[in-house]
């Protein structure tokens, strides 16, 4: 369970360490994020979904979204995907009136499931909470059909 903590703090470090370079959002951030899922997630044995809408984001914004869906991302492989219960994960980015917008990260597993290993289940989420209170949105979790993270925030500055 450490070796696994250890692991995916070193890779969030490494992703949060390109992240600091401005260029990288030169590109669309639909391919940022599909490159950041597809380096943790296998795009040929799960199909990855992306619908990215314009929004105005500033560039923190940017990073934290895309470590937020790496660690959503992490969490999927390691839940549903390493172990074949699983097959889709998707990634939607939508404006909302008032300058506000939707990040919804979905997967088609079993749902969260109380686990044997609930401290590493445990670090995950606690990942996913601090990266929520980063983009001051209000997030909420459904697992009736997989499982789906959505978290609202106030888009720009």
């Amino acid at each position: 369970m450490l070796e696994a903590a250890a692991h995916r703090l070193a890779t969030s470090a490494d992703v949060h360490r390109r992240l600091n370079d401005p260029t990288l959002f030169h590109r669309d951030l639909e391919t940022i994020l599909h490159d950041a899922v597809a380096s943790v997630i296998d795009p040929r044995t799960v199909s990855l979904a992306f619908n990215i809408e314009q929004v105005d984001l500033t560039f923190d914004q940017m990073s934290v979204i895309t470590m937020l869906v790496i660690e959503a991302a992490h969490n999927a492989q390691k839940h549903v995907f390493q172990h074949g219960r699983g097959t889709r994960f998707s990634v939607d980015l939508n404006a909302l009136p008032g300058r506000r917008a939707r990040l919804t990260i979905r997967d088609d597993g079993p749902g969260i499931m109380p686990a044997p290993d609930t401290a590493g289940k445990a670090l995950g989420m606690g990942i996913i909470e601090g990266l929520v209170r980063q983009l001051g949105g209000n997030a909420r979790t459904d697992a009736d059909a997989g499982t789906e993270l959505a978290v609202e925030f106030s888009a720009g500055r």
